[in-house]
This record gives C-alpha cells, structure tokens and sequence, in this order.
C-alpha cells in the first residue's frame, strides 16, 4: 500500500506516529483491536519493520554487524541476504557498497526484526531510477507475505508497484 503525498501533507507524521516516535494530538492508532502504545508496541510486541530513507545504517560496521543489531543468528542474517541478492557483501563495511545495496540491507534488517507490518519511508528517495526499481522489486515481492506500507511522493512507483494508493492532502 502506497501512501502518497506532497511535502507537508503529513505523511512523515503519520510514519512518526506509527512508530511511536511522536504522540497524536488525539485518537489512538488501533492494530488488530488493539491500541498502538506510545513506543510503537502492542502488547510490548513490535509491529513495524522500519526502513528509512537513508538506511540509518553504521557506515563503520559490516553488514552483518548491523543486522546483528537486530538479529544475532548469522545463519539467519545469510538467508535473508541471500533472498535480497547481497549475501555476497555480509563482510563488507556498509559505507563501501552502493546505496541499492544499503536500502537492500536497510531491508534486511528490518525483516529480521521479524515485524508484522514492513513500514518504508521514501525507500528511493536518494537513489537512482534503476536502483529505485530494484527496490522496489523487492518490497512488490516481500508484500506477497506480509503488509508493506510504502510512504512515498513518487506517483510512478506507486502507481506501478502499490496495490492500493492512500493519498494524503495537506
């Protein structure tokens, strides 16, 4: 599901209030009938897989160092890497790949997080046409099996890739 909108429609805050990161001046945010606490949590489980636009990955780090931050298991790490076509960089320093390989290692962090909901903000922001693409190659595919909410100003790639388009006006 694409949630599309021009700059100030909201979309940031409705990324920031499904995480948890900003309170709503009023209402609640419900998931499966059950409110959404403060931290982005039900029931102390979390729900959303995040990937940021920038990765937010440590550039310092390898990649499997940074998805150990979410997931210890090499085993595991390996076969997420290899469903997203860079299992070949798992030793490789995140600031020495390129940024379709980031946002694809921004991605498999969060599905380690084993999340329920996968939640993308502007996921191609920074990159080129192509590797915009292959991203969102992946995330087409990975919404075969779990929810992905794509927040996004890039009507194209919604159009193509969502199945469903929400539109923010602010």
């Amino acid at each position: 599901m694409a949630i599309l909108g021009e700059s100030g429609s909201g979309k940031s805050t409705l990324f920031h209030v499904l995480t948890g990161a900003v309170k709503p001046d009023g209402g609640a945010v419900i998931y499966n009938g059950e409110k959404l606490n403060t931290d982005g949590k039900v029931n102390g489980k979390g729900i959303f897989g995040i990937i940021f636009q920038e990765g937010n990955l440590l550039k310092g780090l390898t990649v499997s160092d940074n998805l150990s931050i979410c997931q210890s298991d090499v085993r595991r790490q390996q076969d997420v890497l290899s469903s997203l076509g860079i299992d070949k960089y798992s030793r490789s320093k995140t600031g020495k790949i390129s940024g379709g390989e980031m946002q694809r290692v921004a991605i498999a962090r969060a599905l380690l997080d084993e999340c329920e909901i996968l939640l993308a903000d502007e996921p191609t922001g920074s990159l080129d046409e192509k590797n915009g693409r292959k991203v969102m190659e992946v995330l087409k595919e990975i919404s075969r099996e779990k929810l992905v909410l794509l927040i996004t100003h890039n009507t194209e790639f919604a159009d193509e890739y969502a199945d469903s388009i929400v539109r923010l006006k602010g």
